[in-house]
Order: C-alpha cells, then structure tokens, then sequence
C-alpha cells in the first residue's frame, strides 16, 4: 500500500504546481485542464509515428515537455523529457534507423502508461 501511495505522490505532485503557480487551487485547475487535454496530445503523437512525420513529432513531444512543466506531473515530465532528448540526439528528421525507431516506440509505450498511471491517480485525487 505504501507503494502505491508512493506512486501517486510522484505521478501528481500539488505542492510542486502550488509552488510554480502560486497556489493548490490554480495547481488542481490546470491539472484537470491538463488531464483533459491528454488524449489529444497522445492522438496527435501516435499520428505522427505512424506516418513517420518525425519532425513534427520532436516538435509535438517537446510541447507536451513544456506542458508537463507546469502541471504537477514530474512523472510524465520526466518521461517526455527522456523522448525530447532521444528525439533531438538523433537524426529523425534525416533519416531514423530502424533500431532508433524501435526505441522510440518503447520510449512512447512507456509514456503511454505513463499516462494511464497519471489519469488512474488523478480520479482518485478527485474523489478524495
């Protein structure tokens, strides 16, 4: 049980957010904002790995890096982080092999669940 509480400090951290917004409650409403807009950062990146635009994927993962900066999420930030610095130390707008491709799919399945972990603790964070 420890464990899990010990999770979900990490995977939603207010008093970070207070301290970066100024307080809890602009924290918790950019947070909800942020936990809603989700889905269309996932879809937007799952779209450009699918079709390969890994250009605009560098420039969608480093917006959702920036996003995650201020939303009390160091998990997730800590996560797109890893996938913004693979993405910019190597050549994927050039030419990815295909081992960096598959590394980048891992990186995003780990982001995924990153994600999923993230939403699970925000529900519970509401009805607490």
């Amino acid at each position: 049980m420890a464990n899990s509480k010990h999770k979900q400090l990490d995977a939603i951290n207010l008093s970070h957010g207070a301290r970066v917004l100024g307080d809890e409650k602009t924290a918790k409403d950019l947070l909800a904002m942020f936990i809603q807009k989700l889905p269309i950062y996932q879809d937007e990146i799952h779209g450009h790995v699918a079709k390969q635009r890994f250009l605009e994927l560098k420039e969608a993962i480093h917006g959702l890096k920036g996003a995650t900066c201020y939303t009390s999420t160091p998990l997730l930030h800590a996560k797109v982080g890893e996938i913004d610095a693979f993405l910019s130390s190597n050549q994927f707008a050039i030419a990815p092999r295909e081992t960096e491709k598959q590394q980048l799919v891992k990186l995003i399945a780990a982001m995924d669940h990153h994600i999923d972990d993230l939403q699970a603790h925000y529900e519970i964070l509401i009805k607490s």
